[in-house]
This record gives C-alpha cells, sequence and structure tokens, in this order.
C-alpha cells in the first residue's frame, strides 16, 4: 500500500509537530501539540 507523506517540522522536544495539508480546499496549515494528561488506563 502507498500512502502519501507530510513533511513534518518539529521543535528538539518532540512535542509540537507542524505540516501542511493539501486537499480540494487548498493548503492549510496544521499544528499538533502533545501534552500529558493524568488519564489512568491509557498508554
Amino acid at each position: 500500500m502507498h500512502l502519501d507523506r507530510y513533511k513534518v517540522n518539529s521543535e528538539e522536544d518532540y512535542e509540537i509537530f507542524e505540516f501542511v495539508s493539501v486537499g480540494t480546499k487548498g493548503r492549510i496549515t496544521k499544528i499538533v501539540q502533545y501534552a500529558p494528561t493524568n488519564l489512568q488506563g491509557f498508554v
């Protein structure tokens, strides 16, 4: 299976990722930020 990949930029601590999504509505910059939570039972 071949899936397209996004070019991803990240900070040194790998908590924030930025990429540009390209679709029918054009190019949209997206940012994903990971943060710890207090939820129990999730890996």
